[in-house]
């Protein structure tokens, strides 16, 4: 850190200075306070997310199992594909979110008298369980970068709480004691200078 020249000018900068770091802290405080909020809400929606995907694979495992056979396997390669997905961004205290948007399936075309009357059941649950997993992966990049923004606004106001506002402070105490000292010399100085015009005369 460069040395901070002792002179009235710097004194009103470093007070300026620390007044600015001091002005900023409330509102990085607040925004770390909504940071974390959301952190919670966006870990309680992945949780509950990842629960509901394992509640619908273990509901669904059962009949699912039936469909092992080398037969309806063949059949059912490439039955539902997922073709894409949109995500939009949402802002929450300067942080762009993901949240999932439209989902895209192409299902391979089959004949209603020809299939199985479950295959329609089939196609509806290869569809909820990749929405599921897809809406667990955009949960857990939300996650992710609240948890990054978090860290980032938490290293800020250390900076502004251990750094820079002791920084700026120490060097209003020394260039305050500096200038008083000279005042001081400069009283004592003039006392004696008078005291010697004094004397003489």
């Amino acid at each position: 850190m460069a040395k901070v020249a002792l002179n009235k000018s710097s004194l009103k900068s470093q007070k300026d200075l620390r007044d600015t770091y001091e002005k900023f802290l409330p509102s990085l405080d607040l925004k770390k306070q909504q940071l974390l909020a959301e952190a919670a809400k966006a870990r309680h929606r992945l949780q509950a997310q990842n629960k509901k995907l394992d509640a619908y694979k273990l509901s669904t495992s059962e009949w699912v199992a039936l469909l092992g056979s080398p037969t309806l396997s063949y059949a059912l390669n490439g039955l539902v594909k997922l073709s894409g997905w949109e995500t939009r961004q949402e802002n929450v205290a300067g942080v762009l979110l993901p949240v999932l948007g439209e989902i895209h399936f192409q299902v391979r075309p089959y004949t209603l008298l020809g299939a199985p009357v479950w295959f329609d059941i089939l196609v509806d649950a290869l569809k909820s369980i990749a929405e599921m997993k897809l809406e667990v992966h955009i949960l857990t990049e939300r996650v992710e970068k609240l948890n990054k923004a978090l860290k980032k606004v938490t290293q800020r106001i250390n900076l502004f709480e251990q750094v820079l506002i002791p920084s700026c402070q120490k060097n209003i105490r020394s260039i305050k004691l500096f200038l008083e000292d000279n005042q001081r010399t400069a009283v004592c100085r003039s006392k004696l200078a008078k005291a010697k015009l004094t004397k003489s005369a």
